[in-house]
């Protein structure tokens, strides 16, 4: 199966966005797009001529809204983050673990300017997987 590939073409709002893919693509409501954060170039150090280009960060993600031959309005979904506290209601900052890493000599690539959503950057769909209960219906 061929994922369907496009870019942001408008960005209306903080929460909505048109993007150029629509009907006449395959483009359904309630599909998923990634927003695509493109790494530099990363070269395989066993074989130069090997370029690993597939991967990729994701900088968003949109929910198809509206369908149109030539493009779809979609939402961007909202990342959910939870903590919680010893009595288990969600206020942030308690019962965090605090993760301790070795040091890395690191090449910073991407810049957090690279983050912001723009118009022009690229989308790809996201396959759902379903949940179990789903599955069983």
């Amino acid at each position: 199966m061929e994922l369907i590939k496009g870019k942001i073409a408008a960005i209306v709002s903080q929460k909505n966005i048109v993007i150029n893919r629509g009907k006449k693509h395959g483009v359904t409501i309630n599909m998923f797009f990634d927003i695509k954060l493109d790494l530099p170039e990363i070269i395989d150090p066993d074989d130069e001529n090997n370029k690993l280009t597939e991967i990729y960060y994701r900088k968003g993600k949109l929910r198809v809204t509206k369908v149109y031959d030539n493009m779809s309005f979609t939402s961007l979904v909202p990342d959910i983050i939870k903590t919680y506290d010893a009595l288990g209601g969600t206020i942030s900052g308690w019962a965090k673990t605090v993760e301790k890493y070795p040091d890395v000599d690191v090449d910073t690539r991407i810049s957090s300017d690279d983050w912001t959503i723009r118009k022009g950057d690229e989308v790809i769909q996201v396959i759902e997987e379903k949940k179990e209960e789903d599955q069983k219906n």
